[in-house]
């Protein structure tokens, strides 16, 4: 998180992608939910299963952003 300067990391998984999940149990990242039905692989809609760990949950302090944008800068 210091290295690269950033705040959030998610990650979004396919549903039957087990060893990723797991992966993401082991780093203690922590679960939002499933987006159902999210996209179609050509054959099946598939579910994503989503994780994210911010910079405090691994004990580092809150730091301010070094870029902010209003929601006025993007329309």
């Amino acid at each position: 998180f210091k290295k690269l300067k950033i705040h959030r990391v998610e990650a979004g998984i396919e549903s039957h992608n087990k060893a990723s999940i797991r992966l993401c149990e082991k780093l203690k990242m922590r679960k939002e939910g499933i987006r159902e039905k999210y996209f179609f692989n050509g054959k099946e809609w598939i579910d994503l299963v989503y994780f994210s760990m911010t910079a405090e949950d691994i004990g580092l302090k809150r730091t301010k952003p070094t870029i902010t944008t209003s929601l006025n800068d993007l329309i």
